[in-house]
């Protein structure tokens, strides 16, 4: 069995341990001053009515897009790719495109809004991948305990309960 991760690779699960620490979806970034700034969810169809500047190939969020876009088809205006997620978002601030990416990514902005997609499997997991029986440093196991016990982990944990 295999585990797809978000940037394309497939990691065997007999070979990989995983630690969930929360989760996540995608999520439609737009201005505040954005029509669908008013909404909570925006479907496939009323996506498709604005343009897009959206995170080049390979990035995180531009994969899980491309996941969800061979499960159901639909097109996008897309206007503009970047690799830089902080550009992107100053792009959205300052006009009335869109860009996709995980909802954690602007949890405390306030001049930008997360709207969630309404498509069916739209959760990640933020999760921590280790080897299965390798040598784990002391230093890797003391980062992922710190991680796994920090207070935004936790704001995200409990945010889905």
């Amino acid at each position: 069995m295999e585990l797809p991760c978000t940037n394309g690779y497939k990691l065997s699960l007999t070979a990989t341990l995983s630690l969930s620490l929360f989760q996540n979806y995608l999520a439609a970034i737009v201005s505040q001053s954005h029509p669908l700034a008013k909404q909570d969810s925006v479907s496939i169809i009323e996506l498709s009515r604005y343009s897009f500047a959206l995170p080049t190939k390979g990035l995180q969020a531009r994969n899980a897009l491309e996941r969800i876009r061979e499960r159901h088809p639909f097109d996008l205006k897309i206007r503009i790719e970047l690799n830089d997620p902080n550009i992107l978002l100053e792009l959205v601030k300052q006009s009335n495109m869109v860009t996709i990416l995980a909802e954690a990514s602007v949890r405390n902005s306030t001049d930008v809004k997360a709207v969630k997609l309404d498509i069916p499997d739209n959760e990640m997991d933020g999760c921590v991948h280790t080897l299965a029986n390798s040598y784990h440093k002391r230093s890797m196991k003391e980062f992922v305990r710190i991680l796994s016990e920090s207070i935004a982990v936790k704001v995200r944990a409990n945010a889905w309960l």
